[in-house]
């Protein structure tokens, strides 16, 4: 086994690993894991203590494992943990998987799921390189739920908000904005493309040049009144 955190401070968090990689042990002892390993997360925070690769790369195996757990308690932890280690560790966290399955519960029909899926989402728009989030948020663009496009654009406005006073870190990431962008404008949903409205504006705000672009493929009419 791996060395957990440098030193070998934390070589206790791989067995707690081992238990979380699946969701076939018992979900009592897989919540009591999760609490440990949000232990371990905000001690590294306070000591700037430093996981390894291998115990990073399990570490996002095993929480996109426990947010596929069929019950809400076990996903709100998950998601909790999630967040804690984006914002103590934003760098390091790379797993486009536990993106993709936060996007998936964020429209879920359990709203115990739903709710804290949305949250730990909005948390990871806020901290996690803009690499590791405008690839996803672009995916969204071709998914068959409606409510996930609608998630997507939702989240690029939160990503541009965070960047609105210096966009130099997001440069080179105006193509998935757009691609965004453009697909909900012409949504067949209409919630989806009330959405798109808004983060037109958002858009413009940030890549006024993007923003036109989009304008230029949107209907007359829809142009005309993003332009008015």
């Amino acid at each position: 086994k791996g060395g957990g955190a440098e030193g070998g401070e934390a070589s206790e968090g791989e067995d707690l690993l081992e238990l979380l990689l699946t969701t076939d042990g018992d979900w009592n002892d897989r919540m009591a894991a999760l609490a440990q390993v949000s232990s371990l997360v905000s001690k590294c925070s306070a000591t700037r203590l430093k996981l390894d690769g291998s115990f990073v790369s399990r570490l996002e195996r095993a929480l996109n494992a426990q947010l596929s757990d069929p019950r809400s308690q076990v996903v709100k932890e998950a998601c909790s943990v999630t967040t804690a280690f984006a914002e103590t560790m934003p760098d390091r966290f790379t797993a486009s998987a536990v993106i993709r399955t936060l996007l998936r519960l964020s429209y879920v029909t359990i709203r115990a799921m739903s709710e804290p899926a949305s949250e730990c989402l909005e948390s990871l728009m806020k901290v996690l390189p803009p690499s590791a989030l405008f690839p996803e948020l672009a995916l969204t663009t071709t998914d068959t739920h409606a409510q996930a496009r609608i998630k997507g654009c939702a989240l690029l406005c939160t990503v541009l908000a965070r960047f609105s006073k210096n966009s130099e870190p997001i440069k080179g990431f105006e193509a998935d904005a757009g691609k965004i962008l453009e697909t909900c404008l012409k949504d067949v949903n209409a919630d989806c493309r009330a959405k798109g409205r808004e983060a037109f504006e958002a858009v413009k705000g940030v890549w006024p040049h993007a923003a036109s672009e989009v304008a230029s493929k949107v209907p007359e009419r829809l142009r005309l009144q993003l332009e008015g």
